[in-house]
């Protein structure tokens, strides 16, 4: 009787150095679940993604000026005309309100402004 044939496999260790052993960069695998960076609220714009919530991929308190969990709702307007836009009313600053004596000037009223709101409560010149 002959003994059943066995095979034997050689099993070899090979270390591979680490990319900074050998001083090289590497740069990571593109990941497709990466969330998205906006540098400012014009690529958040031009991407159509604006505004963005608090919560929202791509939010970041940098690109929320005023703090209100809202980054980059300028451009659809957030109750501040500007200077010269279908002639509303526009005060350069709380001097201004107060000679028109507009004192305090609250959000949705023609003339207030951002600028006009130091705390962000909707209510300026106070």
């Amino acid at each position: 009787m002959t003994p059943p044939a066995t095979t034997a496999t050689a099993t070899q260790s090979v270390e591979v150095p680490s990319p900074s052993a050998t001083g090289k960069k590497v740069d990571p695998e593109p990941d497709s679940a990466e969330v998205p960076y906006y540098r400012n609220c014009d690529q958040a714009y031009d991407a159509g993604v604006a505004p963005l919530f608090e919560g929202e991929p791509g939010y970041r308190a940098a690109l929320d000026a005023d703090g209100d969990g809202e980054a980059c709702e300028g451009r659809q307007g957030n109750g501040d005309p500007g200077p010269g836009s279908d002639g509303d009313v526009y005060y350069e600053n709380c001097a201004a309100v107060r000679a028109a004596g507009a004192d305090p000037i609250r959000k949705g009223e023609p003339g207030y402004g951002r600028h006009l709101d130091r705390d962000g409560d909707g209510v300026g010149c106070e």
